[in-house]
Protein backbone atom coordinates (compact mmCIF):
# COMPACT_ATOMS: atom_id res chain seq x y z
CA UNK A 1 0.00 0.00 0.00
CA UNK A 2 1.86 2.91 -1.54
CA UNK A 3 0.65 6.45 0.17
CA UNK A 4 -1.49 8.38 -2.64
CA UNK A 5 -3.72 10.78 -0.62
CA UNK A 6 -2.38 14.37 -0.06
CA UNK A 7 -2.57 16.12 3.41
CA UNK A 8 -5.51 18.76 2.39
CA UNK A 9 -7.47 15.59 1.10
CA UNK A 10 -6.48 13.55 3.99
CA UNK A 11 -7.98 16.40 5.90
CA UNK A 12 -11.13 16.34 4.91
CA UNK A 13 -11.77 12.70 4.48
CA UNK A 14 -10.90 12.59 8.21
CA UNK A 15 -13.42 15.00 8.92
CA UNK A 16 -16.04 13.76 6.71
CA UNK A 17 -15.89 10.38 8.26
CA UNK A 18 -16.03 11.87 11.50
CA UNK A 19 -18.64 13.91 11.51
CA UNK A 20 -20.77 10.89 9.14
CA UNK A 21 -19.77 8.99 12.02
CA UNK A 22 -21.15 11.33 14.57
CA UNK A 23 -23.96 11.93 12.79
CA UNK A 24 -25.12 8.27 12.94
CA UNK A 25 -23.78 7.81 16.44
CA UNK A 26 -26.29 10.80 17.62
CA UNK A 27 -29.07 9.02 15.44
CA UNK A 28 -29.50 12.08 13.47
CA UNK A 29 -29.00 10.10 9.99
CA UNK A 30 -29.56 6.08 9.93
CA UNK A 31 -27.64 3.47 9.66
CA UNK A 32 -26.40 4.78 6.43
CA UNK A 33 -23.91 7.37 7.95
CA UNK A 34 -21.47 4.34 9.63
CA UNK A 35 -20.19 5.03 5.67
CA UNK A 36 -18.22 7.61 7.55
CA UNK A 37 -15.89 5.10 8.05
CA UNK A 38 -14.43 4.65 4.39
CA UNK A 39 -13.23 8.68 4.26
CA UNK A 40 -12.18 8.13 8.19
CA UNK A 41 -9.61 4.83 7.52
CA UNK A 42 -8.30 5.77 3.70
CA UNK A 43 -7.62 9.34 5.23
CA UNK A 44 -5.61 7.64 8.25
CA UNK A 45 -3.73 5.05 6.64
CA UNK A 46 -3.26 7.51 3.54
CA UNK A 47 -4.40 5.40 0.71
CA UNK A 48 -7.55 5.33 -1.06
CA UNK A 49 -7.81 2.06 -3.35
CA UNK A 50 -9.80 3.69 -6.54
CA UNK A 51 -7.14 6.34 -6.75
CA UNK A 52 -4.99 3.73 -8.61
CA UNK A 53 -7.72 2.30 -10.65
CA UNK A 54 -8.43 6.43 -11.87
CA UNK A 55 -5.42 7.40 -12.02
CA UNK A 56 -5.26 9.73 -9.34
CA UNK A 57 -2.80 10.21 -6.39
CA UNK A 58 -3.03 13.89 -4.40
CA UNK A 59 0.00 13.27 -2.82
CA UNK A 60 2.15 14.36 -5.63
CA UNK A 61 0.06 17.31 -7.08
CA UNK A 62 1.97 20.09 -7.49
CA UNK A 63 2.11 22.76 -4.72
CA UNK A 64 1.46 26.37 -5.37
CA UNK A 65 2.42 29.30 -3.64
CA UNK A 66 0.58 32.12 -3.40
CA UNK A 67 3.90 34.48 -3.74
CA UNK A 68 5.05 32.94 -6.91
CA UNK A 69 1.88 33.34 -8.62
CA UNK A 70 1.41 36.40 -7.62
CA UNK A 71 4.88 37.69 -8.70
CA UNK A 72 4.98 36.27 -12.02
CA UNK A 73 1.48 38.11 -12.61
CA UNK A 74 3.16 41.18 -11.98
CA UNK A 75 6.30 40.60 -13.85
CA UNK A 76 3.93 40.10 -16.88
CA UNK A 77 2.17 43.27 -16.32
CA UNK A 78 -0.63 41.39 -15.52
CA UNK A 79 -0.38 39.12 -18.67
CA UNK A 80 -0.26 35.28 -18.70
CA UNK A 81 2.92 34.03 -19.79
CA UNK A 82 1.43 31.23 -22.16
CA UNK A 83 -2.28 32.17 -22.87
CA UNK A 84 -1.60 36.41 -22.71
CA UNK A 85 -5.04 36.44 -21.05
CA UNK A 86 -4.65 38.91 -18.20
CA UNK A 87 -5.12 36.77 -15.54
CA UNK A 88 -2.64 34.78 -13.56
CA UNK A 89 -1.23 31.49 -14.44
CA UNK A 90 -1.70 28.61 -11.38
CA UNK A 91 0.77 26.62 -13.28
CA UNK A 92 4.05 26.09 -10.69
CA UNK A 93 7.39 27.30 -12.47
Amino acid sequence: MKANVGTIDRVLRVAAGLVLIGLAVSGKVGVWGYIGVVPLLTGLFRFCPVYPLIGLNTLTLPRFHAHQIVGNFLMNGGRDEQEGTGTASAVHR
